[in-house]
């Protein structure tokens, strides 16, 4: 059909019409700034033909240059060895020490003398090939200077874990590094040890069942720790972070403990936290009785997930948001297991004046929702339970989302629409996207729609603010 057009278009609005504006026309300093868009956010670059930058370098001539003079576009670099697939797995050591040796040095020297970022994890084959490892380590110490963000995960069995971490600990070596993230790294079993760059280290992520090192950790902003043990020797670390504005905490299991030694008196004032995360579905018993120790004046977001929530838990949360929730805004909430019978989580929304976004499970939010107690509140993002806990979907619409969906429109005809019938201000409930379909066929939901009810899908897990990163 174009083709046939085409003529019949006049030749002055036919040479704008199918002028062809090339990229490479652009200034210089633009086409930077799309190749630094082209790379991943969530994680560094792999060094693959199929990625950027190594991608954009075989375009064309122009990008090429381009990519070869902006340093910044391999400042970042993620070193894994990860293969599943036999068919390939004998040419796999080979390519990765062909890289150890020659490929590392020629993306260090690309990125000149820019901060450094870089992430290694699943360093399995280097008990078989410790030439090309060495190789590495002692690439990396030549730039430990220039070292920004360090990422270490899955190295228990890879020498560069030890290498790493000694050039860590290692006084003046490392006077740039402000990320430091341990994931399943082997630490030591004789307790902490001392981070000389603490004081410099804007982010910490740990996971190890070992205790946090000791350092003057006087800069972090955020802290995200897994495998927390719930002790009452730990009240002493949340000292060492008076400007803390983010804390995660996911609990390791441990064996059932009598509620008698399970009590906190003393309280951290962290006059900065806006968000804090507190996950620990996997212990015996739920550990709300932790946030007796925190004093939050400023947090805005808040993030529990818990289970086998009785009367004195839920007296500990309650207790912690009549302390802490004059300022909250976004409150996720996933409580399993909670005793019907017990008063402590009920009513909590009284404590929250200013709510705006309550997220929960379709189970628990028929217990905890009460938007009389919150006239603020704008958005209810209804969680599934089932898919949190166990990673898999069902797409046939479970009772209990509808349930709860029925129980909020209730609500929210009773707090809104009688009182603003005329002025109703946007009200967003968002469910599970593989049940929204079935969701909007409901005539009740459509009746409400026309009233100005918004019904939208969730985020993925892993967009969500109240995602654990541990």
């Amino acid at each position: 059909m174009l083709a046939k057009m085409k003529p019949l278009i006049p030749a002055k609005i036919r040479r704008r019409m199918f002028k062809w504006y090339h990229i490479n026309e652009l200034p210089v300093e633009l086409l930077v700034e799309i190749f630094l868009r082209c790379l991943p956010t969530c994680t560094f670059p792999i060094p693959s033909r199929r990625d950027a930058p190594l991608l954009l370098g075989r375009i064309c001539r122009t990008w090429r240059s381009v990519t070869l003079n902006t340093p910044r576009l391999w400042a970042r670099i993620t070193l894994v060895y990860r293969c599943w697939n036999p068919s390939v797995l004998d040419d796999w050591p080979r390519i990765s020490r062909n890289f150890h040796r020659l490929g590392i040095h020629e993306w260090l020297r690309r990125s000149g003398n820019s901060p450094l970022s870089f992430k290694m994890e699943h360093h399995q084959f280097h008990l078989s090939y410790s030439e090309s490892e060495h190789l590495l380590a002692l690439t990396l110490q030549a730039v430990a200077h220039r070292w920004q963000a360090v990422h270490l995960q899955d190295l228990d069995n890879c020498i560069c874990n030890s290498f790493i971490l000694q050039i860590i600990r290692s006084p003046g070596r490392t006077p740039m590094l402000t990320d430091l993230q341990l994931l399943g790294v082997r630490l030591t079993k004789n307790g902490p040890q001392d981070i000389p760059c603490a004081s410099q280290l804007s982010t910490f992520y740990i996971y190890s069942k070992f205790v946090i090192p000791h350092g003057n950790f006087h800069a972090l902003r955020e802290l995200r720790i897994g495998l927390f043990e719930p002790s009452i020797r730990y009240s002493s670390v949340f000292a060492q972070f008076p400007l803390l504005q983010i804390l995660e905490l996911t609990f390791q299991p441990e064996s059932p403990t009598q509620y008698e030694t399970r009590t906190a008196t003393v309280v951290h004032t962290l006059q900065y936290l806006h968000t804090f995360i507190f996950v620990d579905k996997w212990c015996v018993d739920a550990n709300l009785w932790l946030l007796n120790m925190f004093d939050t004046p400023v947090l805005n977001s808040l993030a529990i997930r818990t289970h086998n929530c009785g009367h004195h838990e839920g007296t500990h949360l309650s207790n912690f948001l009549l302390r802490c929730g004059g300022q909250l805004q976004q409150l996720m909430l996933l409580v399993t297991g909670y005793d019907t019978s017990c008063s402590g989580i009920g009513g909590f929304t009284q404590h929250t004046p200013i709510l705006e976004t309550l997220c929960t499970g379709y189970n628990t939010g028929l217990l905890l929702v009460d938007l009389t107690t919150c006239p603020t509140i704008s958005q209810i993002d209804i969680i599934d339970e089932h898919y949190c806990d166990t990673g898999q979907s069902n797409t046939d619409l479970p009772a209990g989302v509808m349930r709860a969906v029925s129980a909020i429109l209730s609500q929210w005809k009773v707090s809104r629409l009688e009182e603003r019938s005329k002025t109703v201000s946007p009200f967003v409930v968002k469910v599970p996207r593989r049940y929204l379909s079935q969701i909007l066929k409901r005539q009740e939901v459509k009746k409400w729609i026309r009233q100005g009810l918004h019904v939208g899908p969730l985020p993925s897990p892993d967009e969500s603010w109240w995602d654990r990163q541990l």
